[in-house]
């Protein structure tokens, strides 16, 4: 983790022990000041460790003044964030395991170097007890008391008795934050080598469209915003959960204005173009900060001998790619990989790929629209006009390795009622498949977790959840999925 550190000059001779702690930890500090003894105020330093947090430049906050209350103070007049004033182990330890503290508020003259030094200790290595979950309900009631402070109260009462949980007593009820799943309303896209499968298979039509390339399960991209259908919040955008209700979605996203994973199902009905996407350093720096794009794909559905291209077949020169692409032979230096239902691929930023006839993916990538074009079988748009490439980019970000990572199939983990498997693991989110053929109890933590249904159908809470639907679960639930199916599900 990386770890913010504030201090006056009444909390500077604690700054060594905590540092020396930080490190013992294997975690990284971010020294934010003071760095002498010259007197200064403690709310300027309150105020550029939880900045950082919001920022993302840090996972926790550890901050000294004199005594710590001063500094505590300050720190939790930052709503998204929690602050604990701690003078002993005993608290270093609880203030995290009950409370879920991102922040530590020490004393230098009230503890000692030795002292500070194993409260940091315990406090970095310490977890919110997740499984008791009246934790959770006292978490929820301080997130209800946050809501009225920004007046969003009409929306954050009892789900079972419409009461204001402060008032009812947030341990008597286990409702005291919404915790059913929202259903969402996917945005269509209908693109050059889109179908009609998702259309006729998957429940994905609109008047008006006569194909189907792409549906945007759950995208918070600017222009692009799933909206929610039923639940709790039904007609509000994913975007406003994150923006005025944000422990809906776990503390985690208090620092972004948006969800940086999306999750799509393609329909390939023709050969999609050659194509890769930047890694993040390179979006950052020549595409105005955006995301890059690393993704996983999960088949849904293929046809006999259908086939995806992944990565080169051996390693190529940019002198090779450049003769390839302007003699149209690039296709011949792909991977091919013939492909079956329920066959996954990891694809991160650099690899060239393309999905090619014939097959349906639910692909959980970065949110991000960048994308390079190497090639696209000279096919045109509806205005005979051929599709834009982006050649010399997409050189600059090529990995022009012979590709060796095939399908990465991984055991299944049998539990009663369901059995479920890894698909892929990064900072950006956990996808996992789960075949239910009873049930299957589905919990979150500090996170959200959609599930997208890709076979089959059933209950998902109290909702009905056939093939092509997709869901959002809020952080701190409980839900239970109840039929006969196979689920994609992402946790973010």
């Amino acid at each position: 983790m990386k770890i913010a550190v504030g201090c006056d000059h009444g909390g500077i001779v604690l700054k060594e022990a905590v540092l020396r702690a930080i490190n013992d930890t294997n975690n990284t500090a971010l020294d934010l000041g003071t760095y002498d003894t010259n007197s200064v105020d403690y709310p300027t330093y309150a105020y550029k460790v939880t900045k950082a947090m919001q920022q993302g430049l840090a996972d926790r906050g550890i901050l000294m003044c004199g005594t710590g209350i001063g500094i505590s103070i300050a720190a939790n007049k930052f709503s998204d964030f929690r602050c604990a004033h701690v003078t002993d182990a005993f608290s270093a330890q609880m203030c995290v395991e009950h409370n879920d503290a991102m922040i530590m508020a020490l004393g230098g003259r009230i503890t000692t170097p030795d002292d500070a030094y194993e409260f940091v200790k315990i406090f970095l290595t310490a977890k919110f007890d997740y499984a008791n979950r009246r934790h959770g309900n006292r978490l929820r009631s301080i997130y209800w008391l946050e809501a009225q402070q920004k007046e969003l109260q009409n929306k954050a009462k009892c789900e079972c008795c419409d009461q204001n949980p402060i008032e009812k007593g947030i341990s008597d009820c286990d409702q005291a934050w919404p915790q059913s799943p929202q259903r969402l309303t996917p945005i269509l896209k209908d693109y050059v080598w889109g179908g009609n499968k998702l259309m006729l298979e998957w429940g994905k039509s609109v008047p008006g469209i006569e194909k189907v390339a792409e549906s945007w399960e759950l995208s918070t991209l600017d222009g692009d915003e799933t909206k929610i259908e039923e639940g709790t919040f039904a007609g509000l955008y994913v975007t406003d959960l994150i923006n005025k209700f944000y422990p809906v979605c776990g503390t985690s996203k208090k620092r972004y204005t948006r969800l940086r994973t999306l999750i799509k199902i393609l329909d390939a009905n023709a050969d999609l173009s050659i194509q890769v996407h930047p890694d993040d350093a390179y979006a950052e720096r020549y595409e105005k900060g955006v995301l890059g794009k690393t993704e996983t794909w999960y088949i849904a559905d293929a046809k006999p001998d259908a086939a995806i291209y992944l990565g080169f077949n051996k390693d190529v020169s940019e002198e090779e790619l450049r003769i390839a692409i302007k003699s149209k032979q690039l296709p011949q230096l792909l991977n091919k990989i013939e492909v079956k239902v329920g066959d996954c691929f990891f694809v991160p930023a650099g690899t060239v790929h393309a999905l090619l006839s014939g097959v349906v993916v639910v692909e959980v990538q970065e949110s991000s629209y960048l994308t390079y074009r190497l090639y696209d079988y000279g096919r045109t748009d509806t205005q005979g006009k051929e599709r834009d490439l982006h050649i010399e980019k997409a050189l600059q970000v090529l990995n022009k390795s012979k590709h060796t990572n095939g399908c990465q199939p991984r055991e299944y983990v049998e539990h009663v009622g369901h059995k479920k498997r890894l698909l892929a693991a990064t900072e950006y989110f956990i996808a996992y498949e789960v075949v239910v053929s009873t049930v299957y109890e589905i919990i979150t933590e500090d996170n959200i977790i959609a599930i997208t249904v890709v076979a089959g159908s059933g209950k998902i809470g109290t909702l009905n959840a056939k093939k092509g639907d997709s869901f959002l679960i809020p952080a701190y639930s409980k839900v239970f999925f109840n039929g006969d199916a196979t689920l994609i599900e992402t946790k973010i």
